[in-house]
């Protein structure tokens, strides 16, 4: 939505000053994201690692990959998004 466009600012500094940040973020309560939604315009300045739960089962890795990724390397921001009807769902996690 747009909290994230917002938040590219504070990212952007976070990349400048090799900060490890991740930014989790939803979209929207609807089935199918909106033109600008589906490809975050502008993560690719800031970011060094983006992902989308699909499912809820998937956070868990998506979680680690993140993590893994803030600790390797210099440090750029990541992005997690987690669409609402995902963060709806329920589901087994190991």
């Amino acid at each position: 939505g747009p909290g994230v466009f917002n938040a590219l600012a504070g990212m952007a500094t976070a990349d400048a000053g090799s900060s490890p940040l991740l930014m989790v973020t939803g979209t929207r309560h609807q089935e199918h994201p909106q033109e600008g939604e589906a490809s975050l315009a502008g993560r690719d300045q800031v970011c060094g690692w983006a992902g989308r739960a699909q499912t809820a089962s998937e956070i868990p890795q998506l979680v680690q990959a993140a993590f893994a990724y803030l600790q390797q390397g210099r440090a750029r921001p990541a992005l997690l998004e987690i669409p609402s009807q995902v963060f709806a769902q329920r589901a087994e996690v190991e």
